[in-house]
């Protein structure tokens, strides 16, 4: 497909309600290279990339000739995700608590039981 980059980008962003001046600064840009970027377009892959960390936004569906099903990269900001994830369900002391509960609950629950029926 043949879209501006540049021109798609500002479109998501300003539907978004992103702050420009914000977003230069995560991008550690200026406004007007802002600006320029969305006058482009084309824009390097990387800058793309850019924009999907901070914005939280797919660009893989706006620009699949970018993202082909051969290229194994994840951008960074989903490889993140992932691994947050991972140390979540892994190191989730709530699970453990939860489990002791359970495990808590049904000892009583067999205690009431031999008190009742025995």
């Amino acid at each position: 497909m043949n879209r501006h980059h540049g021109q798609l980008i500002e479109k998501i962003i300003r539907l978004n309600g992103y702050n420009i001046s914000e977003l230069a600064r995560l991008l550690s840009v200026d406004r007007r290279t802002i600006y320029i970027w969305f006058k482009k377009k084309r824009l390097k892959k990387e800058v793309i990339l850019q924009f999907a960390e901070h914005i939280n936004h797919d660009f893989s569906v706006d620009f699949p000739e970018l993202f082909q099903s051969n290229d194994q990269s994840n951008p960074s900001w989903i490889a993140d995700r992932m691994e947050q994830v991972d140390e979540a369900n892994n190191d989730n002391p709530d699970k453990d608590i939860h489990q002791k509960y359970i495990e808590l609950l049904e000892k009583y629950n067999q205690l009431l039981q031999k008190i009742l029926f025995d």
